[in-house]
């Protein structure tokens, strides 16, 4: 009997991360949903991150429903940042 495994989100994001960092965007800062599942996402992605040599240069929580990342998008832009991510979902 075989069985057909369907990749979870927190190994997409693990693969993302990697990818990232063989492209050399290997600095990231993270906005992040402030929910169990964002924390979630983001620790594995941070620990994708450290395992293939990246570097996290902070992060910040934003609320859930927040419609304005104005203030999220200045605390991310630093000279050192070489890719953000954001594993909260953008409003439709």
């Amino acid at each position: 009997m075989a069985f057909s495994g369907t990749p979870t989100i927190g190994r997409t994001g693990v693969s993302l991360m990697r990818l990232l960092i063989k492209q050399k965007l290997d600095t990231f800062f993270f906005i992040t949903a402030d929910y169990a599942f964002g924390a979630s996402l983001e620790a594995d992605a941070r620990d994708a991150i450290a395992k293939a040599g990246g570097t996290t240069i902070g992060g910040v929580r934003a609320p859930l429903n927040t419609a304005d990342f104005s203030s999220y998008l200045l605390s991310a832009n630093r000279p050192a940042r070489k890719s953000s991510c954001s594993p909260t979902p953008a409003p439709i």
